[in-house]
């Protein structure tokens, strides 16, 4: 059976973040100084996404609109957070979520999954 470790810092991300310049760079959700975040909330968006799966931090998607619902699915399907059921967030059902993402296996999964996200898609795709 899982355990579940105290809540430290949540990042609630609802604006465009920075990527890290290498994929096994330190975790770039930060608050409060400097500590890592213990998990990210976010709309679902591509950028904020990969971001935090780039920075190993599990995630709470509560998707809005567009690709946010699929990124919310793929991101349940990799076993790297939850994805919040659409309609109204309120304090259950994010706790529920949140409790889900924070679970040690979660957890380990989300550090697992950073060392395969690629930061050189542009170029890829480019080239």
């Amino acid at each position: 059976m899982s355990q579940h470790h105290g809540i430290g810092y949540v990042y609630a991300a609802f604006a465009p973040v920075t990527l890290p310049s290498a994929p096994h760079a330190p975790p770039v959700f930060r608050m409060l100084g400097e500590k890592p975040a213990d998990a990210v909330v976010h709309h679902g968006g591509a950028g904020t996404t990969t971001t935090a799966a780039a920075s190993g931090a599990p995630q709470v998607v509560v998707p809005q609109t567009f690709d946010q619902f699929y990124l919310a699915g793929r991101v349940d399907e990799l076993g790297i957070g939850s994805a919040h059921p659409f309609g109204e967030v309120i304090a259950d059902s994010l706790r529920a979520a949140l409790g889900h993402a924070l679970d040690v296996d979660v957890a380990k999964q989300a550090r697992t999954v950073t060392r395969q996200v690629r930061t050189d898609g542009a170029v890829t795709a480019a080239g």
